[in-house]
């Protein structure tokens, strides 16, 4: 009887290790860092004499194929090393020094205005399953001028081979009306846009009225979520728009076997 018992605990041990290990195999490995840079009295909850740089962003220390690894690294510094003004800078440190030393020379002329900068750049993993990740780009300054700007951006990545996923690898041909409809339903209901109100009366920009959908896209577990940025289709008072479509909406034109047929499953 206990060699039986041992035995079913030994297969049990085995099978949950097998499972854990197709998921690690189909899935990233990474290490969340932070990066930070302050100068001036940013102590002071105003920051109305502050220079603040703020950096968050995955580290990937594994991928199904290691060359993936390396693309996705480099793709988070690049986000991360984006130039703030004209100029390039290979390092961290060297991007909050730039902007730090041109803050020095604005309050320099205006020494007793309240002014401050600030830039904060995070990139989040929103999806790690089935061979597929999804990382999200934000960013929020404040460089002087009227207002804050912020952004934020998706891309889709393929494990497999570290190419992009587009929206043609996992709806079928054709998908443009049953798509742009389903989602013309969220971001009116999101939106508050009445039945028989006009784009524009409402406030957006869409060309000749009619609505079309973004392709700034994060493939999720439920669904895809779209994202129009500030400005992208109306003033910046507007403010940026979210809409989520679940697949269930869109399953006539999704692939069967699509890259998400098994994230979908799940």
């Amino acid at each position: 009887m206990k060699n039986k018992t041992l035995l079913i605990t030994l297969a049990a041990i085995f099978l949950s290790l097998s499972c854990s290990k197709d998921v690690y195999e189909n899935s990233a490995k990474y290490l969340q860092k932070d990066y930070s840079k302050q100068y001036g009295n940013c102590s002071d909850s105003s920051f109305a004499h502050c220079a603040s740089i703020k950096m968050t962003y995955p580290f990937f220390s594994y991928t199904p194929e290691t060359f993936v690894k390396d693309s996705l690294n480099k793709y988070v510094l690049e986000k991360m090393l984006c130039p703030v003004f004209e100029k390039k800078y290979s390092t961290l440190n060297l991007l909050a020094d730039s902007l730090i030393a041109d803050y020095k020379k604005v309050i320099k002329k205006f020494p007793t205005a309240p002014i401050s900068y600030k830039l904060e750049r995070i990139i989040t993993v929103l999806t790690n399953l089935h061979g597929i990740i999804c990382l999200e780009y934000m960013e929020n300054s404040f460089l002087g001028g009227a207002h804050p700007n912020g952004i934020r951006y998706f891309d889709n990545y393929d494990l497999s081979n570290g190419k992009k996923i587009t929206l043609n690898e996992i709806l079928k041909s054709g998908y443009d009306e049953t798509l742009n409809n389903a989602a013309e339903k969220e971001f009116k209901k999101v939106r508050g846009v009445k039945p028989d109100e006009t784009y524009e009366a409402a406030g957006f920009w869409f060309k000749d009225n009619k609505f079309q959908l973004t392709k700034n896209f994060a493939i999720l577990k439920n669904g895809l979520k779209f994202y129009f940025n500030d400005y992208e289709i109306g003033p910046h008072v507007m403010g940026p728009t979210e809409i989520f479509v679940q697949y269930s909406d869109i399953k006539q034109i999704m692939k069967d076997d699509g890259l998400i047929t098994a994230l979908i499953q799940e």
